[in-house]
């Protein structure tokens, strides 16, 4: 089912990282609030973490090639950013596919297959669910946004 939410149609690369978020946990209802413990559990228990971030940041961002410049960038992403940002991806079978792609674009494509398989068994009860999150707490963002520079018009109108 495609989400309305204008993150899922945008282009990941200049996607917001939601993972740096400033708006107030507040602003999100509290049954869209997902705690991703136990997914990064489940993934930590059956793939190498590791692995793991390099296909979600390959997906979410560009194809990690292990040059030092890729390492620098993959250490300013944490596993819970990155796993909120896949839901760039219209549905699940859109993520599978993505996975499935980019696992075979990588060094060591069997490791990378087994790791996708891993990251869509996890992903898959919770997906819709994150999605009207994130697309949520940009709702917010955006309107935040707007209600600050509505203020300022007003003060700069009224000095």
């Amino acid at each position: 089912m495609p989400s309305t939410c204008p993150a899922a149609t945008s282009d990941p690369v200049t996607a917001p990282n939601l993972a740096q978020s400033s708006a107030p946990k507040s602003i999100v209802p509290a049954e869209l609030v997902i705690d991703l413990f136990d997914v990064r559990l489940e993934i930590i228990k059956y793939a190498n973490p590791l692995r793991a971030k390099i296909l979600l940041f390959s997906i979410v961002y560009y194809p990690f090639t292990n040059s030092a410049q890729d390492w620098s960038n993959l250490k300013l992403y944490s596993l819970d950013g990155l796993l909120r940002s896949l839901t760039t991806c219209g549905s699940i079978a859109d993520l599978q596919t993505k996975l499935e792609t980019i696992a075979q674009q990588l060094s060591q494509p069997d490791d990378y297959a087994q790791v996708s398989h891993v990251l869509i068994k996890c992903l898959k009860p919770i997906y819709t669910q994150l999605q009207q999150q994130v697309c949520q707490t940009l709702q917010s963002s955006v309107a935040e946004t707007t209600q600050a520079s509505l203020t300022q018009v007003l003060v700069a109108t009224q000095e």
